[in-house]
């Protein structure tokens, strides 16, 4: 079974679901379906109000239509009295005599009679179709410019739409704005003619309906025809090109069946009506309801955002920025909510803590690692003191008193340079001297045997280096190269790169280094080369503790034979990690 890393355990917890994006969501749910309700509870009102307006004004668009089949039946009979008496009082066959003054009389106050009983006819005319007789009674209330109007629409109407008396039905004829119900029944060679306007019967007065602006229309075979209080914009609206009813979604129609007119009543209101029949009061609940839902969600997230989002994600930055820049960041914003405000303080406390105790432990390692370089270097001091007082033993033996003063100068600035210890680095130009010191103490101890190569450039010898760095390869190249049979040639070279970094290379002309020695070059693991190599393996573990790699030194051997060592002293490590700042702390001092 693989474990995770923790990047990816982290990884995984941060791809979770966010509780504070359910909450939203859950808020954002009972919004929609507050906000549903509210259109669903208008949509039904709308809905059971234009039903209840529909069957509200179907009923009434009926009684009206039955109040004037009514008087249609009513109108008929006076029709049917009328014919009776001429049919009972004079010849009705084509070319008889014409009829009888006191029948004219008669027929006259029967009509005025009829019209005295019922005010709703308006008119009747008696029309003989072979002579000039033309008997006109119309209601006294009708001005004499009307009624001239009125018999010439009844002249252009009488013969034409004349009908038996059996037929029952009537028909609608519009004369200057206004709307007739008209019947003419032909007996003989008389035509006898009855009208009613339709303005007699105001829907208002007849039956209840519901709604704003009605508008009555008569839907008819011909046409179709606008009575009542009408609107300009309603007969626009409902009244089609082909002069029929044609429905709008800006009205509510009812229907009625017109039996004695061989048509139907549309009976059409406003879709105002929907919000002229709410009532105030439910109006303004309604409205209060709605205002209340959504004030509540708003205080609610309000307080979800005080209490809990905005907390959880003062704390979530917290870690944030405790992952990106370390231990140390505080949360200083002010938490209300007691809960949160316990888990900031022990947020606070827990980075608090955690950053003194990285401090504590990055001092404890600085100073082990500073111990270990003492170490390294107490290593290295006693080395060369013993055999420096053997060679002035023996030179006093041979008198060689010129070479004791030098051995002793040069001894003295190499004890000078030892036991400085105000500083654990140096710049390459320093090491480069103190080598040279060193090589002339050989050159005196063993004239002829060493040769010191410097190839090192000018910008190179500003670079700082550990202490003794550069000698403890050298020192060891005369441990293990030096050979009284032949001269030994230590050839130094220092090279800056583009990345500003320093290659360093020391080479001998000696038999190389063992495999050993070549087998361990690449172990990044352990800095140990052999243990007859410490300088090498102190050299190597110098350079790890205070650039922490273990690639910046390697050992190998040239094709021509001896030994290479190579360092690398890298610029951004130099500046950004443990050498600088050690720098930095001696320059200050």
């Amino acid at each position: 079974m693989v474990r995770r890393t923790d990047s990816a355990e982290i990884k995984d917890r941060k791809a979770g679901r966010s509780w504070i994006r359910t909450v939203l969501v859950f808020l954002a749910l009972i919004f929609i379906v507050n906000l549903t309700i509210q259109i669903v509870t208008n949509i039904s009102y709308i809905t059971t109000m234009r039903r209840q307006t529909i069957q509200e004004n179907t009923n009434a668009a009926e009684i009206w239509a039955k109040t004037v089949d009514t008087e249609l039946e009513s109108m008929n009979e006076d029709l049917h009295e009328l014919l009776l008496m001429i049919y009972n009082n004079t010849e009705l066959r084509t070319g008889s005599q014409m009829m009888q003054a006191s029948l004219k009389r008669s027929l006259y106050d029967t009509m005025s009679y009829k019209m005295l009983t019922n005010e709703w006819i308006d008119f009747f005319c008696l029309v003989d179709t072979e002579s000039t007789l033309y008997l006109f009674n119309a209601q006294n209330s009708i001005s004499g410019y009307r009624i001239t109007d009125l018999k010439a629409m009844t002249e252009a109407y009488d013969i034409s739409h004349a009908t038996t008396f059996r037929d029952k039905t009537w028909d609608v004829v519009e004369n200057g704005g206004e709307c007739f119900l008209i019947k003419s029944v032909m007996l003989g060679k008389y035509v006898l003619t009855e009208a009613s306007s339709l303005n007699h019967y105001p829907i208002d007065d007849i039956a209840s309906i519901l709604g704003d602006e009605p508008s009555m229309i008569l839907d008819l075979a011909d046409r179709a025809y606008c009575f009542g209080n009408h609107t300009e914009k309603a007969e626009e609206d409902l009244i089609a090109s082909d002069g029929h009813f044609r429905e709008s979604g800006e009205w509510i129609t009812s229907y009625a069946k017109m039996s004695r007119l061989n048509g139907t009543l549309a009976l059409s209101v406003s879709r105002g009506v929907l919000v002229s029949r709410m009532q105030w009061t439910d109006v303004i609940l309604l409205l209060l309801a709605s205002i209340l839902s959504l004030t509540l969600l708003f205080l609610f997230f309000l307080i979800l955002y005080r209490e809990t989002i905005r907390p959880t994600r003062a704390m979530i930055r917290g870690i944030n920025e405790v992952q990106k820049n370390g231990p140390g960041y505080q949360i200083t914003e002010e938490i209300n909510n007691r809960e949160f405000r316990e888990l900031s303080d022990s947020f606070n406390e827990m980075s608090r803590v955690i950053e003194q105790e990285q401090r504590d432990a990055l001092d404890r390692v600085k100073k082990e690692e500073e111990d270990k370089l003492h170490l390294l270097r107490a290593q290295i001091k006693p080395h060369f003191y013993l055999n420096a007082i053997t060679t002035i033993s023996n030179m006093t033996y041979q008198n060689r008193t010129e070479d004791i003063r030098k051995y002793c100068l040069a001894l003295s600035k190499y004890m000078r340079y030892m036991l400085d210890l105000r500083s654990d680095f140096t710049t390459i130009g320093e090491e480069m001297t103190h080598i040279a010191n060193y090589i002339e103490m050989q050159q005196i101890r063993f004239p002829g045997s060493v040769t010191l190569v410097d190839d090192c450039e000018e910008q190179a010898k500003e670079v700082r280096i550990p202490l003794l760095l550069m000698f403890t390869i050298v020192e060891n190249s005369f441990k293990h190269a030096m050979d009284l049979y032949r001269e030994m040639i230590i050839d130094i070279s220092c090279r800056m790169d583009a990345d500003r970094s320093c290659h360093i290379r020391i080479t001998d002309n000696g038999p190389g280094f063992s495999p050993e020695v070549l087998e361990n070059r690449n172990d990044n693991e352990s800095v140990l080369i052999t243990k007859n190599h410490i300088g090498l393996s102190n050299a190597a573990y110098t350079l790890q503790l205070l650039f922490h790699r273990s690639d910046l030194i390697s050992f190998s051997n040239l094709p021509e034979g001896g030994a290479c060592v190579d360092i690398l002293i890298p610029a951004p490590e130099y500046e950004k990690d443990g050498l600088k700042e050690q720098i930095t702390k001696e320059n200050r001092s």
